[in-house]
């Protein structure tokens, strides 16, 4: 079987989703010949330019080569020139996604027609080229659903990924959260599966020593509002206030680096707080293996594989009552409504953790959760049935 994807894989990059993507992509190239595509948009110089003075936009995005490798996986880069004409259409009109195929026709049609199954990761635009592709070349095609794909959907693109959700063979959700999200926007939810992300139970191994002078709290992920790291001063605080004992460790970087930097400065405790900035992804759980507890204060999140992450090295999280963060955590003691409390719930919750001295069982339940509900090889043949089934169709 050939399957044809479109993906957002990025060797330059690092996040959970581009890791998650990845690791599906990767188990179905194990059993099938795969053709990846990455669509990449980079703006001119001058578009750069002028974001930057008007603050706008703080990435600067930059043509990619023509073809890549991801550890053995080979990824096609579409790269999509945005012009100062291009970028204000976009705006005005939305998603460019026939443009796109128009592309995807010139570069990649012989690896199209050869293709048994699309498989889009990602709603807008990469959803609605498989359409597009899907309706013209009469291929059967997938989406995956990761989160503000669907939960952020601009109201110009809306009608467009409806349409390209309600053709699909079938539209994987990473949690039913997700689904019901995409529901309350007008999709009927009629082909939907839930396939959550997995976790490499090898790489993410059970931690058998926690911390005891001290004990550590880390926060794993970009430094952005829609990811709650502007809470995290406030958090850390809150608990080494009314449990002085505990270290901090933020890994990941972003835009609100630097005033984060400065509060937890004002706040007293920045000899405390650790920065690693970003990690390569294979790091992770050396990462992991430092510390005894994660905050998640996401106030938008698919499913959140950080907390998978650290549940299958046997580390509690805590976070909040956001999209798929309750199914991961699976503990609803551990997650809290973003409201006025939001800090001193889940301040007072870690404290409650960290002092349960009875870590080794409760690590191994955490563990085991993961790999009764969480193994990629069962994640994977569930999508590989679905694929055989549209082409038996």
């Amino acid at each position: 079987m050939k399957i044809f994807y479109i993906t957002s894989l990025d060797s330059q990059k690092t996040g959970g989703l581009i890791n998650a993507t990845f690791e599906r992509v990767k188990r179905h190239a194990e059993y099938n010949d795969v053709f990846i595509v990455n669509n990449n948009y980079y703006k001119t110089t001058f578009i750069n330019f002028l974001l930057k003075i008007f603050n706008k936009d703080s990435s600067i995005d930059t043509k990619l080569m023509d073809k890549n490798e991801i550890n053995g996986l080979a990824i096609y880069n579409q790269n999509i020139r945005i012009s100062l004409f291009k970028y204000i259409k976009r705006l005005l009109q939305g998603s460019d996604a026939e443009r796109i195929v128009k592309l995807y026709k010139e570069k990649q049609y012989r690896e199209i027609i050869d293709s048994n199954v699309i498989h889009a990761h990602w709603g807008m635009p990469h959803g609605y080229i498989a359409y597009l592709l899907g309706k013209e070349f009469k291929i059967p095609y997938f989406i995956t659903l990761h989160g503000s794909d669907v939960n952020s959907v601009k109201e110009k693109n809306l009608s467009k990924l409806i349409t390209a959700l309600e053709n699909a063979d079938k539209c994987f959700f990473v949690s039913e959260e997700l689904l019901n999200s995409a529901i309350n926007k007008g999709y009927s939810g009629k082909n939907a599966v839930i396939t959550y992300n997995g976790v490499d139970t090898e790489k993410f191994y059970l931690k058998n020593e926690f911390n005891k002078k001290f004990k550590k709290i880390g926060y794993v992920g970009s430094l952005e509002y829609k990811k709650g790291a502007d809470l995290l001063p406030k958090i850390f605080s809150n608990i080494h206030m009314r449990y002085p004992s505990t270290r901090f460790k933020i890994v990941g970087d972003g835009p609100l680096k630097l005033s984060l930097k400065k509060e937890i400065s004002n706040l007293g405790i920045e000899d405390i707080v650790e920065f690693t900035g970003n990690v390569d992804k294979d790091s992770v759980p050396i990462f992991l293996n430092d510390v005894d507890l994660v905050v998640i204060p996401s106030r938008m999140e698919g499913l959140g594989m950080v907390v998978l992450e650290a549940n299958a090295m046997g580390i509690p999280v805590v976070g909040s009552n956001v999209g798929g963060i309750p199914e991961a955590v699976g503990n609803y003691k551990n997650v809290f409504n973003l409201d006025n409390y939001f800090i001193f719930n889940i301040s007072k919750r870690s404290i409650e953790i960290l002092k349960n001295e009875d870590y080794k069982n409760n690590a191994r339940l955490l563990r085991n959760r993961v790999e009764d509900s969480f193994n990629w090889d069962s994640i994977v043949s569930i999508e590989q049935k679905f694929y055989e089934l549209s082409i038996k169709d």
